[in-house]
């Protein structure tokens, strides 16, 4: 090409002629600036399609930390959950005498004071700090995800508060409440499945203590309030791991392409 081009510049050179040079001159610039362009657009091209393989890259990842965030959000959730029945059942029955409830039951109730999930714990560096923190967030084209991850991170921060919160109550007004009036030791060697042989306590507590004590029925009430808190806050950010979920399900192809598969 460039030959060609040559040859026809001598000889327009050669011919003395300045206006059809000129015009050669003219259209060999707009040759060249239309090389330039298609260049570039080319390289735009190849830019956005690197940059939708990364976004779709990350939608997988996207999926699969949703899927570690919902087993932390339902599994902290039904603990805490569990914990409020027993405590309501242990309620019902101070406030009620007619509602009989066992030493198991009391028992089971005590256990679930001592369950703690701490979820936000566990998760206080999760996917969209890291988005951040990597500069890569702006690649996500979902609006509506980054939305609702900026939501769940500040759930995860409103939960690891509370938690502790929760935990603080617990070790410093109800723990020290029960262990100046009940048998644990009893209560905890069935919960944990301890040889009930070298377990066995000499203290002896009764239902009675505790059903007909104000301060317990005041402390179960504080327990259910404090821990109603964190199980709201499971809910919610379970509604927001399912919006992210979703969408990053229909923006990861790997994803997809199993689904096509499997039909």
């Amino acid at each position: 090409m460039l030959t060609f081009l040559r040859k026809i510049r001598k000889s327009l050179i050669e011919s003395g002629s300045s206006r059809k040079y000129l015009l050669y001159g003219i259209g060999e610039i707009t040759l060249v600036v239309i090389g330039i362009l298609i260049a570039l657009q080319i390289n735009n091209w190849n830019e956005k399609r690197l940059a939708l393989i990364e976004e779709q890259k990350l939608y997988c990842t996207i999926h699969e930390e949703m899927g570690l965030s919902k087993f932390f959000q339902e599994e902290g959730g039904k603990i805490y959950a569990d914990a409020i029945s027993s405590s309501e059942q242990i309620l019902m029955s101070i406030n009620d005498p007619s509602i009989e409830i066992t030493q198991e039951e009391i028992n089971n109730g005590i256990h679930a004071f001592e369950s703690r999930w701490l979820g936000g714990a566990g998760s206080v560096t999760n996917i969209y700090d890291l988005l951040i923190s990597s500069g890569k967030l702006e690649l996500l084209s979902s609006i509506e995800v980054i939305e609702n991850m900026r939501s769940l991170n500040s759930h995860f921060e409103f939960l690891l508060t509370y938690e502790e919160l929760q935990a603080q109550f617990v070790d410093n007004q109800l723990y020290p409440y029960l262990n100046a009036r009940i048998d644990r030791i009893s209560a905890s060697s069935k919960q944990f499945d301890l040889d009930e042989s070298l377990h066995v306590s000499r203290f002896k507590s009764t239902n009675e203590l505790l059903l007909n004590d104000k301060e317990f029925a005041n402390l179960l009430i504080d327990f259910i309030r404090h821990t109603r808190v964190l199980v709201l806050t499971y809910k919610r950010m379970g509604n927001f791991i399912s919006k992210i979920d979703s969408i990053a399900i229909s923006k990861c192809p790997s994803i997809n392409s199993e689904e096509l598969d499997v039909k």
